[in-house]
């Protein structure tokens, strides 16, 4: 992983930022958001060949792999909702950023549902 890029990429956006911060405070929150962008692409690009590598170890270890995309859906969400919310408190909007949070808890319990049906229904089985 290139992390020297991750971080130039990082201060020449916050330096960015913080230059056009007493100009223009939206346009200041557009260049730290678009630095962020640029570097969760780059982590995303970088990610790709080890979810195929993944995949690969996982259907060959004979595993069941009913759940693994449940699993990579969460933490994506994960992801993706801490990067949003995190640029919502910079822009000053905490409360819109814990509604992002909430929303991605929600998310994965609504995906992980089946997962904890199936559960339930093992020991439930078991119980009898």
């Amino acid at each position: 992983m290139d992390i020297t890029g991750i971080c130039i990429t990082a201060i020449l956006s916050a330096a960015a930022s913080l230059s056009l911060k007493k100009y223009s405070p939206e346009i200041a929150a557009l260049t730290a958001i678009a630095g962020g962008i640029i570097i969760a692409c780059y982590l995303f690009l970088y990610a790709m060949p080890y979810m195929d590598r993944i995949n690969s170890v996982i259907s060959s270890s004979g595993i069941d792999t009913t759940y693994i995309p449940v699993l990579i859906k969460s933490v994506g969400i994960c992801a993706l909702c801490q990067f949003t919310a995190d640029h919502c408190r910079d822009a000053g909007q905490s409360a819109l950023a814990s509604k992002v949070e909430f929303a991605a808890r929600m998310a994965v319990i609504f995906i992980s549902l089946p997962m904890f049906e199936e559960i339930l229904l093992a020991a439930g089985s078991i119980l009898k």
